[in-house]
């Protein structure tokens, strides 16, 4: 198991969003490393983030209500234009604030571009205990061009249910069912490929204790399984690691798994992981 180095925290009550991310450390920072230095995992106290994004919505929310109930009284059938009724709206908006309190999960990993060929995919999860759903993100590369999708997908994953023959992307992809980076739902940078490696940045908030569950768990600092995937890894390089959760999962050829704790602190949040956000708060609603 690696374990993080103590730093540090500064004091970042009075930060805005982007000046947390942005700073060299940041306060209730865990982060640790895995896949020899490729990756790293980050869970950050992002209440800036989240006040800012309800600010938006807050201000937004007049407005949207205002148009939505004119459209009803119009007759116009909203469902058609692609739009939510009223009442669906306001749940819509009490799904988003009570969802968190405001910390984020974010993830960083370089793999070598060429282990994934045409049409498969590569990925990673998280899964704090065994019993719990993994939250997971995807990539799959095109099996025409050999580019990686623009856009990422999100799981939730029921480990016990993963056996030989299975595949990350037999899952349901929840983000069009969430908002972004909530519920499960990962936001993540575009790929981006240099020479033979190849990068992605992801962020996701994690559920308050008052909303978390077995489907949608909370990660809390402490020890969790940082789990790589690529659809044709044949096992070869895997060999059986202390301490990882005795499931299904870990077992088959395509996972490699790291145990890490994310017990110190520090900020790591690169300036990917920080636009992420920016661009979150932005353009939520």
């Amino acid at each position: 198991m690696q374990e993080a180095q103590f730093m540090d925290m500064t004091d970042s009550s009075q930060m805005s969003c982007s000046d947390v991310l942005m700073s060299d450390r940041a306060t209730i920072g865990y982060q640790t490393t895995f896949d020899q230095g490729n990756g790293s995992v980050l869970l950050i106290g992002g209440k800036a983030c989240w006040e800012e994004i309800m600010q938006s919505l807050q201000e937004a929310d007049s407005f949207v209500t205002d148009q939505l109930s004119k459209l009803e009284q119009n007759g116009v059938d909203t469902e058609e234009m692609g739009l939510p009724d009223l009442e669906t709206y306001r749940a819509m908006i009490d799904m988003v604030a009570d969802y968190t309190d405001g910390y984020l999960l974010a993830t960083s990993w370089s793999w070598n571009d060429k282990s994934v060929k045409n049409g498969e995919s590569i990925g990673l999860c998280v899964q704090q205990d065994s019993g719990s759903n993994a939250t997971c993100w995807s990539y799959t590369k095109s099996i025409y061009n050999g580019m990686y999708e623009p856009v990422n997908a999100s799981y939730l994953v029921d480990t016990e249910t993963y056996g030989e023959g299975s595949e990350l992307t037999d899952y349901s992809d929840i983000s069009e069912e969430v908002f972004p980076a909530l519920y499960g739902g990962w936001l993540c940078s575009q790929v981006i490929e240099l020479y033979d490696m190849a990068h992605v940045d992801c962020i996701r908030f994690i559920p308050s204790e008052k909303s978390s569950s077995e489907r949608d768990p909370r990660i809390s600092p402490g020890e969790v399984s940082v789990i790589t995937y690529m659809s044709g890894r044949d096992g070869s390089d895997l060999a059986p690691i202390e301490g990882a959760p005795a499931n299904v999962m870990m077992a088959t050829r395509q996972f490699k798994n790291y145990t890490i704790d994310l017990m110190g602190a520090m900020s790591g949040v690169t300036a990917a992981s920080a636009a992420l956000v920016a661009g979150l708060v932005a353009t939520l609603f």
